[in-house]
C-alpha cells in the first residue's frame, strides 16, 4: 500500500487540472497514489486525466457517473484511497516542489504528544493568481506571494482552535490558515475512520473543508503544524476561491447539487444566503450536536454579525450590488442591538482597511521586480506595520507549476534538518501569534 493517497476531486476545470497534476507528478518522492476524481465533467477533464495516466502508473481515474455535491464527491474519492495518509489537492492548487518528501520525513521521524504516530499534520500556504483572472478586477493575476515562515513544528491545542472557530476569529484572523482543511494537511487513515465511525461520513455538509476541520479537532486533543508553506492556493475565475466572480450564481450552483434537506437554515441566527459566515455558523451549530463534549464554546453572535459585514464590504469593494443584503443586515443589527451603528462603524473601518490593502498591493508589486526592490519593500512594509520580514513576492509567474518551483527553491526544503526539529506546544491564546 502507498504511504500517501493524494486525492484530487475535480469538476469541469480541465484547463486548471493539468498543471495541478504536474506539481504532484513532479515531486521527488514516489511512495504515493494520485486519484483523480472527475465529478461527471463535461469538458476535457477525462483527456487531461488520460495524459496523466500515460505518464505514471501511480495515477488512477474514477468518475461516479452522476453529478455529486462537493461533499459527496470528496467522500467518494476518499472511499477509494488505500494510502496510510490522505492528502487532498484541489484542481486549481499545487504542491510545493519537494513538499511530499519533506512531509514524509516529518511523519516518520516525529511523534505526537504521548508517543503515538502523528495523525494530523498541517502546513502553511502561498497564494497565486491564475492567468484566467481579470487584471482589471483582481490585481493578483500571475502574482505569487508567500512567507518563508519559521520552519518550526508546533503541537497545537484543538480546543484552542475550536474556541477561535466559535468566536468567529475576533482576535486571531489568521487561524484558518493553520486548521486542518484537508487541502493543507496529511491525515492518517485511522483518524478518518474514527470520525466516520462517529458521524457515518467524514465530509458533512455544507463545506467539506470546514467540516473536516471540525471532525479532526473534535477527535484529537492536539494536532501538529509545520510552519512552512507547502502548498500553493490558486485563485481562478472557475474555482470557489474566485467567488468574487458571479458570487450568487456560484453559490446557487454549489448548493443545487446537494440532496433535499442537507442544507437547512433552521436554527441559524441571522442567515444570509450568499455569505460564507452563515454556512460556518451552520457548521458549528451542527458540530455542537455531533460532538457536544468538544464543541462547548459559546458562538459569538457579535463577531458573527461583524463577519457578515466584512464579507459584504469586500464584495461591495469589487463592484457587487449589495444594497439589498446591506439592508437585510442592517435590519438584523437593529433587531440584535436596537440600532445599526455597528454597521456604520464597520464601514469606516473598511475604508481604512482598503487604504491599507491598496498600500500593501503597491508595495508587493514593487517588491516583485527584483531582489533589491524586494528587500527595500520589505523594510517599508515593516515600518508601516503591514508586512513581515520573510515575505516574498513575484510578479508575472506564468503558471502554478512555476509558482510551486519558486517556493520550493526559496525554502530549500532539501537542506532543512527535520530530525532536529523540537516541537513547540501552543496551548494558550497569547501563543497564537506564532502562527499568524
Amino acid at each position: 500500500m502507498p504511504f500517501f493517497s493524494i486525492l484530487m476531486p475535480t469538476r469541469n476545470r480541465g484547463y486548471l487540472l493539468r498543471d495541478s497534476i504536474q506539481t504532484v507528478l513532479g515531486q521527488d518522492f514516489d511512495d504515493y497514489e494520485l486519484i483523480i476524481c472527475d465529478n461527471n465533467s463535461h469538458d476535457d477533464t477525462r483527456q487531461v486525466a488520460d495524459e496523466a495516466l500515460a505518464k505514471s502508473n501511480r495515477v488512477r481515474y474514477i468518475n461516479p457517473g452522476k453529478d455529486l455535491s462537493m461533499c459527496a464527491n470528496w467522500e467518494y474519492v476518499l472511499d477509494h484511497a488505500v494510502g496510510d495518509y490522505i492528502l487532498y489537492v484541489s484542481d486549481d492548487d499545487a504542491l510545493v516542489s519537494g513538499a511530499l518528501k519533506f512531509v514524509y520525513d516529518i511523519l516518520t521521524r516525529h511523534k505526537a504528544p504521548g508517543g503515538n504516530a502523528i495523525d494530523v499534520l498541517t502546513w502553511q500556504r502561498g497564494g497565486y493568481g491564475h492567468p484566467d483572472l481579470s487584471t482589471a478586477k483582481h490585481r493578483t493575476r500571475l502574482f505569487l506571494a508567500f512567507r518563508l515562515r519559521s520552519g518550526n513544528l508546533y503541537n497545537v491545542s484543538s480546543q484552542l482552535m475550536i474556541n477561535n472557530l466559535c468566536d468567529f476569529e475576533s482576535q486571531h484572523p489568521n487561524y484558518h490558515f493553520v486548521i486542518p482543511k484537508m487541502l493543507n494537511c496529511a491525515v492518517s487513515r485511522n483518524a478518518i475512520l474514527e470520525c466516520k465511525t462517529h458521524t457515518g461520513q467524514f465530509f458533512v455538509p455544507p463545506y467539506p473543508d470546514y467540516t473536516s476541520v471540525c471532525q479532526l479537532l473534535a477527535t484529537h486533543d492536539t494536532y501538529q503544524v509545520i510552519d512552512t508553506p507547502l502548498y500553493v492556493c490558486g485563485i481562478s475565475i472557475a474555482a470557489n476561491s474566485g467567488i468574487f466572480y458571479k458570487r450568487m450564481e456560484k453559490v446557487k450552483s454549489y448548493f443545487a447539487l446537494f440532496k433535499p434537506g442537507e442544507i437547512s437554515f433552521d436554527g441559524v441566527p441571522y442567515p444570509m444566503e450568499f455569505l460564507t459566515a452563515t454556512y460556518l455558523m451552520m457548521t458549528y451549530l451542527k458540530f455542537q450536536k455531533l460532538y457536544p463534549d468538544s464543541f462547548k464554546s459559546t458562538l459569538n453572535i457579535d463577531n458573527y454579525l461583524a463577519s457578515l459585514a466584512t464579507e459584504l464590504s469586500g464584495y461591495q469593494q469589487i463592484g457587487d450590488d449589495v444594497a439589498h443584503e446591506m439592508e437585510k443586515l442592517s435590519n438584523y443589527m437593529r433587531e440584535h442591538y436596537g440600532n445599526d451603528d455597528l454597521l456604520h462603524q464597520h464601514d469606516a473601518n473598511a475604508i481604512s482597511g482598503r487604504i491599507k490593502a491598496t498600500a500593501m498591493f503597491h508595495l508587493r508589486q514593487f517588491a516583485a521586480k527584483n531582489n533589491l526592490t524586494r528587500g527595500l519593500a520589505s523594510k517599508l512594509m515593516q515600518v508601516a506595520g503591514i508586512g513581515a520580514p520573510d515575505a516574498r513576492q513575484y510578479s508575472n509567474v506564468e503558471s502554478i507549476i512555476e509558482a510551486s518551483k519558486i517556493i520550493g527553491r526559496d525554502l530549500k526544503l532539501d537542506q532543512r534538518q527535520v530530525a532536529q526539529l523540537e516541537p513547540i506546544s501552543i496551548q494558550a491564546p497569547e501563543q497564537l501569534p506564532l502562527l499568524a
